[in-house]
Formats: structure tokens, sequence, C-alpha cells
């Protein structure tokens, strides 16, 4: 049997992890991040600082919040008690309105 073909895109990009949005080349292989890596044609691209190097390994941690969440306890409780809860209700909580939610 021959082995999957593996598909890997270098995509002209930039950082988004601070204010400077670095230029940045991102490697993605079989559609998932790997790394990123500095853009010497950006303008900012001259370097990547310790964020941006390491974005692969935050979009991709297993601890990554992928959802909105609620505490149910107050401020400074050992537990903070996180709820998680849907993303039009994290809306109303945070804009008052549901208006113009789609």
């Amino acid at each position: 049997m021959s082995e999957p073909t593996q598909v890997r895109e270098e995509i002209s990009s930039f950082c988004a992890l601070c204010v400077s949005r670095c230029g940045a080349i991102a490697t993605v292989e079989d559609g998932r991040l790997t790394s990123l890596s500095a853009d010497p044609s950006h303008p900012t691209g001259r370097a990547l600082c310790i964020k941006g190097k390491v974005a692969p390994e935050l979009v991709y941690h297993p601890d990554r919040l992928e959802y909105p969440m609620k505490r149910t306890q107050p401020k400074g409780a050992a537990d903070p008690g996180w709820q998680r809860i849907s993303w039009d209700v994290s809306v109303v909580r945070v804009f008052g309105t549901k208006s113009g939610v789609n």
C-alpha cells in the first residue's frame, strides 16, 4: 500500500496574538496549523515573538476554551464554579439584549 499523501501549505498571514500584528507565514499540514514563522517580505515580519511561535500549541491545547463559561461563585472563591453556557446566553449577558442575534 502507498502512504497517504500529506497536503502542506504555506499561507501568508499575520499573528493576531498582540497589537504588533507581525507578518507571518502559517504552515498548514492536512488542514492543521503546524507552525507560524516570520514573513521577511512583510513590513512587520522580521521576527516573531514567543507568542507567535507557540500559536499552534495555543490553538490545539486540550484545555483551550471553545465555548462561553459563566462564573457561579463570587470572585476570590477557591473554586469559581465555571459553568458552560450557550452563545446566545453569553451575548445577552454581555450586551443585555438578544436583538440582532442570528
